[in-house]
This record gives structure tokens, C-alpha cells and sequence, in this order.
């Protein structure tokens, strides 16, 4: 418009030019706005597709750990009944095989031999059922994949392979909300999370860290997201909280851990 307004300079003592000129004004006004509302659409598109596909891996990850809880349930059900009185059947039999005589002791040594090995297998299905333990890191995987034009950086530690469900779940809120709140709020192509459990004097906290790659150079203002996310902090005693380092906004999500689950790692053995 302003090279057109400049090249007819010499004829505006007509009113054609600035008729033409007005005429293309609007138009761009009008392609303008219409560029803004289709972009604000596709965003919205965009968004709403991530927010579903976040719902779904987090119903596939609630579904995966109720199951777990199930199988952790039975095993533990298996060693606390089954485990322990097979255990004593074990010990029984070998009394009696000891003190049997020559008639009795072959079928007594053969019914020792079968409660060993039946002791054997319950102690197998025990351990086995209680070794899932990659569920958190799995979720966390599916939903970076939903993410294409975002390459995910997952660091978990050993730890947190046992974290129990609830504590889980609020890794995996937290990582969402720092995920949508990246792709929504910069242009970062790179996204980081530390996820680990440290000792501070006798607590352990369960401390998670992300980050992206756009430099920051002011706290960002909290919106419903990190308000909804602060609370659901506050459920567990825990805190949320950001600062800056060297232009990076680092995002710390820290809750303490009470585990008070009992160790039931394997079956007694004769």
C-alpha cells in the first residue's frame, strides 16, 4: 500500500488513487483478520488434538497401574496365605521324612520334593508380578511421542521405577502441563525433564525439573494450568516453583515421600 501510495503520488489530484487505495485498505484489513482467525483455529485444532491425546495416555497409564495395583495385590495375597503355609508344609514334611521309617520315607521324601517346587513356583509368580515397575517412564515416552515437532529429553532414576500410582500420576500432570504450556507460550524445539528422589536429612522428596531451550528472560504468569497444578501440590504437601538460571525457566515440581508399603520381595524358603 505504501509503495502504491508513492509510485501514483502524481495523480492524486484525482479521486481514483485514493478510491483504489481505500479499496485495497479494507482488503487488507479484511485478509488480515481472516489470517488471524484461521490461525487462532488451527492453534485451537492443534491444542485440542494434544489435550486429547494426553487424556488418552493418561487413561492408558491409569488403567496400566490399576492393573499393576491388582497383580501387586494378588502376589501379596499369594506370599502372606500361600507363601507362608507352604513354607510350613515344607518344614513338616521334612520332619516327618526324617522320622519315618523305611515304608513311609519314599513317599514322604516325594511329597517334600512337590512342596519345594510348588514353593518354588509361588515364589517365581511373586517376583515376577511384582518387577512391572516401568509404567511412569513408559507414559511419559507415549506422550513425548505425541509431541513430534518437540524431541523430549526423559531422565528418570532408578528410584522413581516405584513410585506408587498417586505420586506417579502427579509426575505425569506435572509433565503434561510443562509440555502444553511449551508448545502453547515459545518456539522451543527441545524439551528436558529430570525426574529423581534425593535425601534431605531423613526425608526423601521426589523432585522433579523441566526446562526447554528458548531463552526467558521474566517469570511467565500463572495461568489455570500451574494454579490447578499448585493445588494438586498442596494435596501431597509438596510445592511448586520456577526461576530463572542463565535465561533458562526452570519449572521444580517437589513432593515428599511416605512409603509405608511393606517389603514383600520374596517367599520364605524351608
Amino acid at each position: 500500500m505504501l509503495v502504491y501510495g508513492l509510485t501514483h503520488y502524481s495523480r492524486w489530484e484525482n479521486g481514483i488513487p485514493w478510491i483504489t487505495f481505500t479499496i485495497w485498505f479494507f482488503f487488507c484489513l479484511m485478509n488480515w483478520f481472516v489470517s488471524r482467525r484461521i490461525v487462532e483455529s488451527l492453534n485451537t485444532h492443534y491444542q485440542s488434538r494434544q489435550n486429547y491425546k494426553e487424556l488418552k495416555a493418561t487413561q492408558h497409564m491409569m488403567g496400566v497401574m490399576h492393573a499393576v495395583q491388582e497383580r501387586q495385590n494378588i502376589s501379596r495375597e499369594l506370599h502372606d496365605s500361600l507363601g507362608h503355609k507352604l513354607t510350613a508344609l515344607s518344614i513338616n514334611l521334612d520332619f516327618a521324612k526324617r522320622a519315618a521309617n523305611e515304608a513311609t520315607v519314599e513317599t514322604l521324601s516325594l511329597c517334600h520334593q512337590l512342596s519345594q517346587e510348588v514353593l518354588a513356583e509361588v515364589r517365581e509368580i511373586v517376583s515376577t508380578q511384582r518387577n512391572d515397575k516401568t509404567i511412569l517412564k513408559q507414559a511419559l515416552e507415549a506422550i513425548c511421542e505425541l509431541t513430534p515437532n518437540l524431541h523430549c529429553d526423559l531422565q528418570l532414576s532408578k528410584e522413581t521405577e516405584q513410585l506408587p500410582q498417586d505420586y506417579a500420576l502427579c509426575v505425569l500432570r506435572f509433565s503434561q502441563e510443562m509440555i502444553s504450556n511449551t508448545l502453547k507460550h515459545t518456539q522451543a524445539n527441545h524439551f528436558t525433564l529430570h525426574v529423581n528422589v534425593t535425601h534431605v536429612g531423613e526425608q526423601l522428596l521426589l523432585v522433579a525439573k523441566a526446562y526447554h531451550n528458548q531463552p526467558e528472560t521474566h517469570l511467565p504468569k500463572q495461568g489455570n494450568g500451574l494454579a490447578g497444578l499448585n493445588e494438586r501440590m498442596a494435596q501431597f504437601g509438596g510445592e511448586f516453583s520456577q526461576h530463572l538460571e542463565q535465561e533458562t525457566l526452570i519449572n521444580t515440581m517437589t513432593l515428599p515421600l511416605n512409603l509405608e508399603e511393606k517389603s514383600h520381595d520374596k517367599v520364605p524358603t524351608s
